[in-house]
Formats: C-alpha cells, sequence, structure tokens
C-alpha cells in the first residue's frame, strides 16, 4: 500500500491516533473516510477552530486560534463580537465568524507527493445567550458552515495486489476528491463562571444535512481555550482542543 501518499494526506490527524491500538489500520481507515466522506472531516476541521464565546457584558471582542490545528499547519482564526446585551433581562446575542486553511496541503510538493490540494472554508454564527443568575447562562445559536476540498491524485491510492483485505474497504479508485458543502447546525449549551477568572462551556449541536450530534467542552482562562471536541460517529471520537484568544 502506498501507505506515504495516505500519511501525507492525513497526516496531521495523527495526534488523535493514540486512542487506538494500531496506527496504521487507525490512519488508513482516517484516510478511507476522508476520501468518502470529506464534509464530515471538513466540518470536524471547522468545528475543532470554532468557538463558543460567551461575552461578559464588559467584552466586546474576542479573537482565538487553535493552536493543535496551527501546529498541524491548519490556519485558523475565530472572532467574535458582542452584537447586543441587556444587563436587566440578562439577554445577549453574539456575532462570531471563522474562517480556516490547510495550509500544509497547498505547500506540499505536487510533482513528488503525486497529489495536488486545497481545502479551506469558512463559518458565521449568531448566539443568544440568557442569564440564570450571575454565574450561569444557558445559551442556544444556529451556525452555516462552507467548505471546498480539492484532491487530484496521480495515481489511486493504493495499487492492485496491494494487501487491504483487513482494512475492510477498497481504495484502488480512488484518484479524486472534491467536496464543497455548506451545512447548517444549531447548537445548545449552558455557560457558568468558575473562580479565578475560569469559565466553563459546554455545547451540544446538531447537523441538519448530515444528521450528526456533536459536543464540545471549553474552558476558557484569560489567554487560553482548553478543549475536548466529541463526534460519536468518526473514527477518531476526541479532538482535544488547545486555543490563544484574547479579549477586549
Amino acid at each position: 500500500m502506498k501507505v506515504i501518499k495516505i500519511i501525507l494526506l492525513v497526516a496531521f490527524l495523527a495526534i488523535f491516533s493514540t486512542a487506538y491500538g494500531d496506527f496504521e489500520s487507525t490512519m488508513a481507515r482516517s484516510a478511507f473516510e476522508f476520501a468518502t466522506n470529506p464534509s464530515q472531516f471538513l466540518f470536524e476541521i471547522e468545528n475543532d477552530s470554532a468557538s463558543y464565546h460567551i461575552h461578559d457584558v464588559n467584552q466586546k471582542f474576542n479573537i482565538q486560534t487553535n493552536l493543535i490545528l496551527t501546529g498541524f499547519t491548519v490556519l485558523n482564526v475565530n472572532t467574535s463580537f458582542l452584537l447586543y446585551s441587556d444587563p436587566a433581562k440578562k439577554f445577549k446575542t453574539i456575532f462570531s465568524i471563522g474562517y480556516w486553511n490547510i495550509l500544509g496541503l497547498s505547500m506540499i510538493d505536487s510533482d513528488s507527493a503525486g497529489f495536488k490540494a486545497t481545502a479551506d472554508g469558512f463559518v458565521p454564527t449568531f448566539i443568544f445567550s440568557k442569564g440564570i443568575n450571575e454565574e450561569v447562562e444557558f445559551f442556544a445559536g444556529l451556525k452555516y458552515s462552507s467548505s471546498k476540498l480539492s484532491i487530484k491524485l496521480d495515481e489511486p491510492l493504493s495499487e492492485e495486489g496491494d494487501d487491504v483485505s483487513s482494512l475492510g474497504f477498497d481504495l484502488t479508485e480512488v484518484t479524486e476528491i472534491e467536496d464543497k458543502i455548506g451545512e447548517v447546525s444549531v447548537f445548545w449549551g449552558v455557560y457558568s463562571m468558575l473562580p479565578k477568572n475560569k469559565d466553563l462551556n459546554l455545547c451540544v449541536g446538531y447537523q441538519f444535512n448530515t444528521q450528526r450530534i456533536f459536543t464540545k467542552i471549553q474552558l476558557d482562562t484569560k489567554f487560553f481555550t482548553y478543549g475536548l471536541g466529541l463526534y460519536p460517529d468518526s473514527v477518531l471520537f476526541f479532538h482535544p482542543q488547545i486555543s490563544f484568544q484574547y479579549n477586549f
């Protein structure tokens, strides 16, 4: 099997493979899922870079970037704005927009790697928050994920005669992967202020088009966000997150 080509395509997924016993099998299955269902893969990249940050009434603007994705050459930034706040009713409206681009794919030498690829996307989001008391807020929102991907291979991911029987799928006909998605999702959750200027954010969402459930847990500090994305139907169930953020 052309393992090098598979790893080049999905190497930035390797950080999550420690949850699985067989590295090569996990990477191959990730490559197959990526090849046959790229929209799911793109959404997970977008959601890993997304923020469901709930602004304090004194915070008008938030910007953050997922450092783990950046380390794997996925340029990403998410900005959010406090559009409306009614302290008396403890109600807020927040708008955010994020952008990501897998720069690592476009940086690969297509002649030596055997493929040419680009992938990027953006996501506008509205969040509505209602305070229950001084420390706890419930929120809900709507977002639209727009992503596009194009990969053209000089050769299939595997060739006739490669031993792929143990994987349970065939990659011999995969020579081109192209996808453009527009995915609408709703989400809801709870936000809680913690001691020492920390915030906890628990969010559950649902994609209408693909009928998928996703979950994200975030712990916000002054400059960093530590999170975990959960995707029950993904090969990589857990997606850790470390983001740098700044509020003003």
